[in-house]
C-alpha cells in the first residue's frame, strides 16, 4: 500500500488468503505518450543552468527555453521500441526533460498510495547520473523520487523508481488534474537518449 513490503504486509496477505480479512482492490493507471501527445500529455526539453528549475511554470510559459517535442519525437518516446529522442547537451548546462500529464485521479489524490516513474534510455557516457523529480504543488518545489540512476551508454535500458512516502499525494496533482515529472541529467553538457517514459499511479479507488 505504501510501496514498501514489510512483515505487516505478509501478515495481511495471510489473513486475506485465510478469509479473515477483506482485500482492498488497488487500481493502477499508466500514463505515457502512446496517446494524447500534445493535447493532454506534453513533453518539453531544455538545458537548465541548475536542475531542478525553480518553478514548474517555466514548462507552460517558456521564458527559459522549454521546447515541446515534435510529432516524431513524441512517437519516439511513446514505446520502448529502440527509437530515441536525443536531447542535445549544452556546455555548462544540464539536459532536462519535463512532462505534464493530465491524470484522472484528481478526486482521489489524497488516497494515492504510490507513484512510479519509468525512464527507458541511455546517456552520453556510461555511469552518467539521472535524477527523477515530481512537482509538489503545495510546497512549490520539486521532490526527488528515489536515488540517482546510473545510466548506460550503449543500450536503452529501463529504469523504474517508485515512491515510499506514504499517503501524501494530494500534493502532486493540481486543480487542473496536472502532474509534472522532471528527468534531469546530473552532469552538465551531456546528451540524453530518451526511448520511453511512463508515469504510474496506484490508488485503492
Amino acid at each position: 500500500m505504501d510501496g514498501r513490503i514489510t512483515t505487516t504486509d505478509r501478515m495481511q496477505l495471510n489473513q486475506i488468503l485465510m478469509g479473515t480479512r477483506t482485500p482492498v482492490p488497488m487500481m493502477e493507471t499508466i500514463y505515457d505518450f502512446s496517446s494524447g501527445a500534445g493535447s493532454d500529455r506534453w513533453a518539453k526539453r531544455n538545458n537548465v543552468a541548475a536542475p531542478p528549475p525553480a518553478l514548474n511554470e517555466t514548462f507552460d510559459t517558456d521564458p527559459t527555453g522549454w521546447v515541446e517535442a515534435t510529432s516524431s519525437q513524441y512517437t519516439n518516446i511513446s514505446a520502448g521500441d529502440g527509437d530515441v529522442w536525443t536531447i542535445a547537451g549544452v556546455s555548462g548546462n544540464y539536459t532536462a526533460l519535463q512532462c505534464k500529464f493530465t491524470v484522472a485521479e484528481g478526486a482521489y489524490a489524497g488516497k494515492i498510495t504510490s507513484i512510479g516513474i519509468t525512464f527507458n534510455g541511455s546517456s552520453q557516457d556510461s555511469g552518467d547520473l539521472l535524477k527523477l523529480w515530481v512537482w509538489n504543488i503545495s510546497a512549490g518545489s520539486w521532490r526527488q523520487l528515489g536515488s540517482d540512476i546510473s545510466l548506460g551508454n550503449t543500450s536503452n535500458q529501463a529504469y523504474i523508481k517508485w515512491t515510499a512516502w506514504g499517503k501524501v499525494y494530494a500534493d502532486y496533482i493540481d486543480a487542473s488534474s496536472y502532474m509534472y515529472i522532471l528527468y534531469a541529467h546530473d552532469t552538465s553538457g551531456k546528451y540524453l537518449n530518451v526511448d520511453y517514459v511512463k508515469l504510474e499511479i496506484v490508488s485503492p479507488e
